[in-house]
């Protein structure tokens, strides 16, 4: 999990996250920017919930990460709330 020291500190933070993704189960990578909102363990793997540059929730899976960087952005976080979102069933989302 080489990322995720980065993808921590931008939460802890709050602070907008760029990266580059290994999409699956395509065999190329993206460089995404993001808003980090929380981390959510679904066994075994441990994904970051954010918002993409469009603004729409994404979970990114953290094994799928590398060359995290912390961006001195804030992070646009109004009107999330983490427990709403598990309670609601969005961490099932694809």
């Amino acid at each position: 999990m080489a990322a995720g020291g980065e993808v921590e500190k931008a939460i802890d933070r709050g602070r907008r996250l760029h990266f580059r993704y290994w999409r699956y189960p395509e065999k190329r990578a993206d460089e995404t920017t993001c808003d980090p909102l929380g981390l959510l363990f679904r066994p075994p793997v441990l994904y970051l919930i954010a918002r993409n540059a469009k603004g729409a929730l994404r979970q990114y899976a953290l094994h799928r990460m590398e060359r995290a960087e912390l961006l001195a952005d804030r992070t646009t976080t109004s009107g999330f709330d983490f427990d709403d979102f598990i309670r609601q069933g969005e961490p099932d989302m694809t």
